[in-house]
């Protein structure tokens, strides 16, 4: 199984916030371009559009130029550059983080940014990767279902991956 960063895993994010800036203009269009109505309006677009704009950015950082392959014995990363195989029995463990909303599946969100998450395989000789949810909203099922790998779930408010090193 092969995963790739398309239009569609970008759109399947970002939708609502394209939503959420419609709706805002709308209401200051409405009301004038009031001073309260916008205030609010950046109000809004502090706490809902930039945190996710910044969540989606971090993760597409992990993705650009990259296809995931979920072979049978290996999991294989190709990029422009480089191709890294990780061999499922050099996994040592698989975590997985999400937030609570995501991780309890509620299907009313407070966030945006609270649909993301992100897979981190630690292998035996110390290496760390990142395979984050903008290549496939289902990823931690797909390596759960393929791979019998240990993996612990850990609940974040802002999954934003925090690692000096993209690998």
């Amino acid at each position: 199984m092969s995963l790739k960063l398309t239009f569609w895993s970008h759109f399947r994010n970002l939708w609502i916030l394209l939503f959420y800036f419609i709706l805002m203009y709308f209401v200051l269009w409405a009301s004038d371009f009031e001073q309260g109505v916008f205030l609010l309006a950046i109000f809004g677009a502090m706490a809902l559009i930039i945190p996710t704009l910044i969540i989606h950015l971090n993760h597409n950082q992990y993705c650009k130029n990259r296809t995931v392959v979920l072979l049978q014995d290996m999991i294989k990363i190709e990029s422009k550059h480089e191709v890294i195989t990780i061999p499922i029995n050099d996994i040592v463990e698989v975590k997985i983080f999400m937030s609570s909303t995501r991780y309890s599946s509620l299907s009313i969100q407070s966030f945006p940014f609270e649909n993301y998450f992100y897979c981190k395989i630690e292998t035996n000789s110390n290496t760390t990767y990142y395979l984050p949810s903008l290549f496939s909203d289902k990823l931690d099922k797909l390596l759960q279902e393929k791979y019998n790998v240990d993996t612990k779930y850990n609940r974040i408010y802002y999954p934003y991956i925090n690692n000096e090193n993209i690998g």
